[in-house]
């Protein structure tokens, strides 16, 4: 009997743990509030980013998706006024940030130097996010507060 009742608290604590390992949504630092807008950056600009949460948009110039998906991270940003960064490709690879995130294009959300979230160019999981608004915005919606 008390096998049972071990067996079903470390069910139970397994169940729970991995139900709360879910991370937060955050809000952008304000001054990623504002048009609706990709503003270009550097390398040495993302370095110099501390204490700041924002929105990368990493891209190439080899895109080959049936809708270039500029297009459709701009209709969310539009709506909703945010702002991201915008950083080619041969910029990227010399950040922090591609440690982590090895391909492009690419979003990636950064609460202090942290990467909370990113769309992975190489998994066919994430694809629909790079080709359809509503599902762009549904998992934008899942890590950052869309309006302040």
């Amino acid at each position: 009997m008390s096998k049972k009742i071990v067996l079903i608290l470390i069910i139970t604590f397994f169940i729970t743990g991995c139900i709360n390992n879910k991370t937060e949504k955050v809000y952008l630092t304000d001054k990623y509030y504002n048009k609706g807008e990709l503003i270009t950056v550097n390398k040495t600009d993302i370095e110099n980013l501390t204490n700041e949460t924002y929105v990368v948009y990493t891209y190439n110039n080899f895109c080959n998706l049936p809708i270039h998906c500029e297009t459709i991270f701009k209709k969310v940003m539009e709506k909703y006024h945010l702002d991201f960064l915008a950083i080619p490709y041969s910029e990227f690879k010399d950040t922090f940030i591609h440690e982590t995130v090895n391909y492009a294009p690419s979003i990636i959300i950064v609460h202090n130097k942290d990467i909370i979230a990113y769309l992975d160019a190489n998994k066919d999981s994430d694809m629909d996010k790079y080709q359809d608004a509503i599902e762009f915005e549904n998992w934008i919606n899942n890590y950052i507060y869309l309006n302040k």
